[in-house]
């Protein structure tokens, strides 16, 4: 499981910024499966959405429309911000299972301290005696609660006043088995040749714009069954089957204004998010369970396939509204820009391209 979130770090965060404690992560699936995924989703849900707000944000620095074959090749960083009641959570509120003993009852995200948080315990009960499963504290956070993501973007302008956007990073290999990449698309149109006399104002450019991201990465694992003094079942072997897939669909939709001066362009832009996340552990994963008999009170066995869950956006259902402003700056062919996004995931981005319109 370290090379579980290590992998993570490295591709969320791109630099294996801080070193977070995880190791112990895997406890959280001695309770089973039922609540191995309630404690899963809310410990990673913070970077779920740290990675969204990242993957809808950054896709424009003007409202104005490519000309005729007119392109720009930007490589961009984008930097989402989890926000400050994102960093915890209250296990007590999860809804775990009536065999889970609780002490206390804030926990660490991902994105939260590298303090440890509730400690949580498991109980089996064979006539009236009772044995303990499992006790361990919620893992710490990484004690970092930003998520960056570099990026490469190009756009070329087609007929009819419309621009074609792409953008992503080809899929990257990550230490011995993890993977990463994601790609995207987008249109922006111009909605100026609609306003009656729209090219008496020309350096004023309004347009809308849709574009649609997909992110996948993925690892083999090697999880083992941890030892207890309370435990005195025989280890299951690993049957080294074990693997962490995430794939995740980001769709934004923008109206966009900007004045675009001989060397400088402001630039705003307001519309909704929407973005899910699947995350799936699959293979087997050895865990201790309740026994039947008082000679074996607690014994070992294989959970399969532990977690399969989708984390929606912020807000479920519902798209997140999104307000961004921003200023680029131009020398000849070469462009420099930052805005920031102001959301439930608030993010900064900045950027260098080349601009021939």
């Amino acid at each position: 499981m370290r090379r579980l979130f290590s992998l993570i770090l490295v591709l969320g965060l791109l630099a294996g910024i801080g070193k977070a404690q995880l190791n112990e992560i895997g406890t959280m699936m001695l309770g089973g499966k039922d609540d191995a995924q309630k404690l899963f989703k809310a410990y990673i849900t913070p970077y779920a959405n740290g990675f969204g707000a990242n993957l809808n944000a950054g896709w424009y620095n003007t409202a104005k429309v490519h000309g005729m074959l007119g392109f720009d090749v930007t490589l961009t960083l984008n930097m989402a911000f989890v926000p400050e009641a994102d960093k915890t959570f209250d296990a007590t509120k999860l809804g775990l299972s009536q065999n889970a003993v609780i002490e206390g009852s804030t926990c660490q995200t991902a994105a939260g301290s590298r303090d440890k948080g509730a400690k949580i315990s498991y109980f089996s009960t064979v006539n009236n005696a009772k044995y303990q499963l499992a006790s361990y504290n919620s893992p710490q956070g990484t004690g970092v609660s930003f998520v960056p993501l570099p990026m490469v973007k190009a756009s070329v302008g087609l007929p009819m006043k419309t621009e074609l956007m792409l953008r992503g990073l080809p899929t990257l290999k990550i230490g011995d088995s993890g993977t990463f990449g994601f790609i995207g698309a987008g249109i922006k149109h111009d909605l100026m040749q609609y306003i009656p006399l729209g090219e008496w104002i020309p350096f004023i450019n309004a347009s809308a714009m849709l574009a649609y991201t997909k992110l996948w990465t993925g690892a083999d694992l090697d999880y083992q069954l941890p030892t207890s003094d309370n435990q005195n079942a025989p280890k299951l072997e690993n049957k080294k089957d074990q693997k962490f897939e995430v794939n995740m669909s980001c769709f934004t939709g923008n109206l966009l204004l900007s004045a675009d001066l001989p060397m400088i362009t402001i630039y705003a832009g307001g519309g909704v998010s929407l973005t899910s996340t699947k995350l799936k552990l699959s293979g087997t994963y050895p865990i201790y369970v309740s026994g039947t008999t008082l000679e074996s009170p607690v014994k070992a066995d294989n959970l399969v396939d532990p977690l399969d869950i989708e984390i929606d956006n912020k807000s479920g259902s519902t798209a997140m509204p999104n307000v961004t402003i921003g200023a680029k700056f131009k020398f000849l062919l070469f462009t420099f820009h930052a805005d920031y996004t102001y959301a439930s995931y608030s993010v900064f981005s900045t950027g260098i391209g080349v601009s021939f319109r």
